[in-house]
């Protein structure tokens, strides 16, 4: 498991640099997934809507990750809420 939480003095700078990472990986995944269900056409083969499918987790996680690196956000709950299905796809 990943620790932030470090002694060395140069570890602020380190989990700034690790925090910077993530969110570029972040924001890509969340741009991809934003665009790719435009990119599939509509056809009876119904790509398009499993594209829409995944592509919608991927924003719910992107979501959750992008909540829980945000250090004003305290409550882990909120955070567990947004990985959450909701409706019909609750199992």
């Amino acid at each position: 498991m990943l620790s932030i939480v470090s002694n060395e003095p140069s570890s602020a700078s380190a989990n700034s640099q690790r925090i910077n990472v993530i969110n570029q990986a972040v924001w890509e995944m969340d741009a991809l997934a934003r665009v790719l269900p435009d990119l599939i056409p509509l056809t009876e083969d119904q790509a398009h809507y499993v594209a829409r499918g995944i592509c919608g987790r991927m924003l719910r996680l992107t979501s959750a990750i992008m909540c829980a690196l945000d250090d004003s956000e305290s409550d882990i709950d909120k955070v567990m809420a947004r990985l959450k299905l909701v409706g019909a796809q609750q199992g």
